[in-house]
This record gives C-alpha cells, sequence and structure tokens, in this order.
C-alpha cells in the first residue's frame, strides 16, 4: 500500500466514524468505488473498532465488561483509596477511566491517580500481564515523559468491587490537541523545542525497548513550569498503550492506537517497532506546523524548511524500513535544518547590509577581545526538597534537571530518591530501612548512578543502579568494621565517574593497607590504588573535567585539600601537592566547568 492510498484509507475511517453505526459499512462501500481494493481493509478496522469501541486494543484488557453507565464521579473528595491515596478532586474522564488529584499519604506527595474503569479492567488470569506492562513503564524516568509510579488494587469496605489505581506523576498544563484547538499551529521555530522534548522523551523510552504506540496531541502534555516562560512537552500514557508480544492465548499486541496517527504495519496487524512511533511523531508535527490532511508536505516560506518537509516525507513512508528509526536522529535533522536556514537569512541581509555602507570585509577579520559578562547570582537561596526528616548528599543530574539525595526519617533509614527540579514529583530509587544508603553520583551520560550503602556489619560497600531503577548491582567494600576509627569519614564520602564512564575514583578504608583513593571498575568492580594515605584518610575525590587532575581532601590531624597530576590511564603522575591547609571539617570538592 503506498502512503497516498494509505492516507486516502485513514480519511474514509475517519469520516466513517464521524456517522452512526449503522451507517458506516454503507458510506465506506460507497467512497472506495474508484479503489475496491481498500473494502477488506476498511470493513476490518470498522470491525475492530466496534469491537474495541471505548477500550484500549490491548491484549490484557480485550476480555471486557459492560460499560457501566456515568453517573458522576466513582470516588468523592477525602476518600482514601487503597489505604494511601486521599482523593484531593476530580479532574476528568476517559476511556480507561476516571482521573483524581490525590495525596500520595506514605510520601506526603500530591500525585494523578487513574482508577481503571471497571469495564476495562484485566480479569485475573490476566492481571500479570498488565503487572509486567506496568513495571516496564516505571523503568522511564525522563523529564519528557510522563512517570509511572504504582499499580495499586483497591477494595471497598463492605468487601465488593475492587478498583485498580495508578499513581502518575501529576502535571500542570493542558493537551498540545487543546493547544492546537485553541491557539492554532505554531511556527517551525517555535515548534522545534517543544519537537526536541517529544523526542528526547520518545528516544528515553526506545532506548528501554518500550514503544508507544498510540503517540497523538492527546497524548502529549504542555506542562508549565515555575519560574519558565514557555512549557515542556511530556508525552502520557506509557504502558498504557504498549505494544508486547503475541501471548499463548493467541492476542494481538500490534492493533490500537488512534486511527488519525497510526502507522500501516500497526493497523495491519505487522509487527511494530520503533519507526511504528516515528511515523506517528511525524504526524504530530505536521499538526503542529497546521498541515491539513491528507498530509502533501510541501515547504512554506515561514511555516516550514525545505529540508524539514523532507525528513518528515521520509519518516511518513510506508514502509518502515525506509523511515528514521530514532527520533533522536529526526529532531537532529530538523535542528541542523533550522540553523541553516537561520544562519542563511541571516548571512545574506547581513551581506546586503555590509555592501550598502561600504565596509570593508578586513574590518570583520580584525583581532578583538572577547570580554565574559558576569554570572548572574540567585537573590536568594531556592529549597529544592521540604521533607520530613533528613535530607542530604545531593547530586544534580548531567542535564541539570534532577536532583539525587538521601532521605532519612527518624523512625529509620528510607534511602535514596529522585526529584525533577521545579516539579513535586519525587521517584524512589533505593529504599534501604535497615541499612545506612547515601552519596549518589550521576555517571556523565545520565543514565547510572552510583551510591554507598553501609551494612549493620559497619562495612561500606560501592552500588550501581540505572537512573531509571531495577536491580541494584554491587562493585566493591570500601570499609569495615576492623578499621573502626575511620567509620565517621566512610559516612561522608564521595564519588566521581570519569567521563567515558569507565571508572569511578573512591576513598577506601577497607584496613591499614588499604587506604587512599582507589580508581574502581564501573563494570567489574577492579580496584587501583591511586593515592596511598597509611595513617590519614582520603576522601571527597574529585576529578577535573578532561580527567587529568584529581583533588581530594586528607583527614587525620587537621584537614588538607591535595591535588594529583593523572597520567591518561588515570594512575598518578608524581607526588600529590597541597593546595589548602584547612581549619575545620572539609569535605565535598567540586570543579568548575
Amino acid at each position: 500500500m503506498t502512503r497516498e492510498r494509505w492516507e486516502k484509507l485513514k480519511v474514509i475511517f475517519g469520516d466513517a466514524l464521524d456517522r452512526q453505526p449503522a451507517e458506516r459499512e454503507a458510506f465506506v462501500r460507497e467512497a472506495v468505488k474508484d479503489d475496491p481494493d481498500l473494502l477488506p481493509e476498511l470493513l476490518r478496522l470498522l470491525e475492530e473498532y466496534d469491537r474495541d469501541s471505548g477500550l484500549l486494543s490491548r491484549p490484557a484488557l480485550i476480555r471486557a465488561r459492560p460499560l457501566e453507565p456515568d453517573d458522576g464521579p466513582r470516588f468523592s473528595p477525602e476518600t482514601v483509596l487503597a489505604r494511601r491515596f486521599r482523593i484531593v478532586r476530580f479532574i476528568a474522564r476517559g476511556g480507561m477511566g476516571e482521573v483524581y488529584e490525590a495525596e500520595d499519604l506514605e510520601l506526603g506527595e500530591r500525585v494523578a491517580l487513574k482508577a481503571i474503569r471497571r469495564h476495562v479492567a484485566p480479569d485475573s488470569e490476566l492481571l500479570p500481564l498488565f503487572k509486567k506492562e506496568i513495571q516496564l513503564a516505571r523503568r522511564v524516568t525522563h523529564p519528557n515523559v510522563c512517570r509511572i509510579f504504582d499499580l495499586e488494587q483497591h477494595e471497598d469496605a463492605d468487601g465488593g468491587t475492587t478498583a485498580m489505581l495508578l499513581s502518575m506523576e501529576l502535571l500542570d498544563g493542558h493537551t498540545l490537541s487543546e493547544h492546537l484547538r485553541d491557539q492554532g499551529p505554531w511556527s517551525f521555530r517555535d515548534a522545534l523545542p517543544l519537537i526536541e522534548e517529544m523526542a528526547a522523551g520518545l528516544q528515553a523510552a526506545h532506548d528501554l525497548g518500550i514503544i508507544h504506540g498510540d503517540l497523538k496531541p492527546g497524548n502529549v502534555m504542555l506542562a508549565s513550569r515555575p519560574g519558565e516562560a514557555r512549557p515542556r512537552a511530556v508525552i502520557m500514557d506509557f504502558g498504557l498503550a504498549l505494544p508486547v508480544a503475541l501471548d499463548s492465548r493467541g492476542y494481538s499486541a500490534s492493533r490500537g492506537g488512534t486511527p488519525e496517527y497510526v502507522a500501516p504495519e500497526q493497523a495491519q496487524g505487522a509487527p511494530v517497532t520503533t519507526a511504528t512511533d516515528v511515523y506517528s511523531f511525524a504526524l504530530v508535527i505536521a499538526d503542529m506546523l497546521g498541515v491539513p490532511r491528507p498530509v502533501r508536505l510541501k515547504p512554506g516560506a515561514e511555516r516550514m524548511p525545505w529540508r524539514w518537509s523532507r525528513a518528515l516525507q521520509r519518516c511518513l513512508d510506508a514502509e518502515p524500513d525506509r523511515r528514521l528509526s530514532r527520533p533522536a536522529e529526526l529532531a537532529r535533522v530538523l535542528r541542523e535544518s533550522a540553523g541553516r536556514r537561520g544562519r542563511a537569512v541571516t548571512w545574506v541581509a547581513a551581506a546586503a547590509l555590509i555592501a550598502a555602507l561600504g565596509i570593508p570585509a578586513s574590518f570583520f577579520l580584525a583581532g578583538r577581545t572577547k570580554t565574559t559578562p558576569a554570572p548572574e547570582l540567585l537573590p536568594e537561596a531556592v529549597p529544592l526538597t521540604a521533607l520530613p526528616g533528613v535530607e542530604f548528599g545531593p547530586a544534580i543530574s548531567p542535564d541539570g534537571r534532577q536532583v539525587a539525595f538521601f532521605w532519612g526519617k527518624h523512625e529509620g533509614m528510607i534511602g535514596i530518591y529522585l526529584k525533577w527540579i521545579g516539579s513535586d514529583t519525587l521517584t524512589p530509587l533505593v529504599t534501604d530501612r535497615d541499612n545506612f544508603t547515601y552519596s549518589p553520583a550521576w555517571s556523565p551520560d545520565g543514565e547510572t548512578i552510583a551510591f554507598l550503602r553501609r551494612t549493620l556489619g559497619n562495612e561500606t560497600w560501592l552500588y550501581l543502579i540505572s537512573a531509571s531503577g531495577g536491580p541494584e548491582r554491587r562493585l566493591a567494600r570500601l570499609a569495615r568494621l576492623a578499621d573502626r576509627g575511620h567509620l565517621f569519614y566512610a559516612n561522608h564520602l564521595h564519588l566521581s565517574w570519569t567521563a567515558d564512564r569507565q571508572w569511578i575514583y573512591a576513598p577506601m578504608s577497607d584496613g591499614p593497607d588499604r587506604r587512599g583513593t582507589h580508581r574502581i571498575s564501573a563494570l567489574t568492580g577492579e580496584m587501583r590504588r591511586v593515592t596511598n594515605s597509611q595513617e590519614k584518610v582520603d576522601i571527597a575525590p574529585a576529578l577535573s573535567p578532561n580527567g587529568r587532575i584529581l583533588a581530594f581532601v586528607r583527614q587525620g590531624r587537621g584537614e588538607e585539600v591535595f591535588r594529583l597530576n593523572l597520567t591518561p590511564d588515570g594512575n598518578a603522575e608524581g607526588p600529590p601537592q597541597s593546595l589548602y591547609k584547612a581549619p575545620s571539617l572539609t569535605s565535598g570538592l567540586a570543579w568548575t566547568p
């Protein structure tokens, strides 16, 4: 099927859905008289739509029960569900269920709580499949993806009906479809930042092996952020439209999606890939630019550069193998095209002005003194967190959007949490009530977090965990009970990654013969000693941005800050040089870029 015929099929199908169910078959038969080969596909789509109307076309939701009448919100304010969520207000109702603003009483955070409607909740046989898909969706932690937190079940006090509850990130804003309806399309320059954010969110999911399967303007939220004039694009409903493999009962995973945005292979029941999402993404971009349906991309003087048209046309190819397969690649092409167009316009205008004024070109080649403006200082401290208990050890992610930190309550240790800066969303990464878990450190790519754990036996170990969550991996022991005199310092260790994320510099106090800073392989846990402090303890290693200098603090009788030159393979190059003798406890060294 060519792209033109596929666009024609979607237009006819969309027009048919605007008619009464009894009129749809006659309408499509009349509409395809000039192309009768489209009729079987249209009739199949209508049959599936009638069967799954009001539902998500998903394996776990195939066995639906009759639709219950809508007689107002199911839960009223102040109702506590699953002994954890207190309903604050009703927000909206959709095909999947009702959405409420709720307070998570366990974490003290506001969340969006989706109460899945009884007629779409999976039965007991398919519940494990549904839970597995939700667990997969929880792995996507990205500022441009709406986070999914937990799946809970609430049972009425009388032991009657149960409700499935999905807690999600609470976003303040409106959907992309609402913006297009109320305010119209963007110019390509204004649309580009939002397109890049959507691409980043999609790419983060694809890198984890997750496909959205139902990308459309209604599933993109333009979320407001405190202190910023422009909202961020956040993709919603990951985990609610995830295609999965055919299971033993033969449920088709590749059906579903919204007809106006579905890719040909998805509608035809063929396997879906990342290119399936790219097809829908290109249609969403076309909507943002005001391109009418059927999509016939022609570059306009202001609306779209010609390279954008060419890139989007490639992404709308009927054959998945001929499309761009990575959203990040599409965003890169669009950004480069916009930059070329902007530079070309600027230089043409500048050349005309220079010629008119008669300024010689040599004037622009003369050397100049480059001045750097002073940094803008914040007028006051801005709190990032305000939780009950103790918070310390903050580590800002490489993209500057998240903070990882230790949070503990008086009744016991809690662990390491992530928080989006400017948002109230708090995500548990490592929870550990029996041990002391602390000192998170982001890898340079923002994908992995190293952290320390001191056990009840007073051993301190180095661990790794994905920033998206998942299983922990223990690398090396840094301190132990036998070296009891240095346990206080072991509680305040800091970690430093190399730029290639292959090695971690960490202080070691695992016995008198193993003190000093060590270089630890993030892959194997192999350790190499870099400094030898003997009677004292080296803490707070901080690797310079170019990886050639290690700064650290040597503690003992007094505090002293040192620098150590490193060879290209990360070993010591000569003895350390003293930089500063401190009169009191010193820690937490950091380099300027």
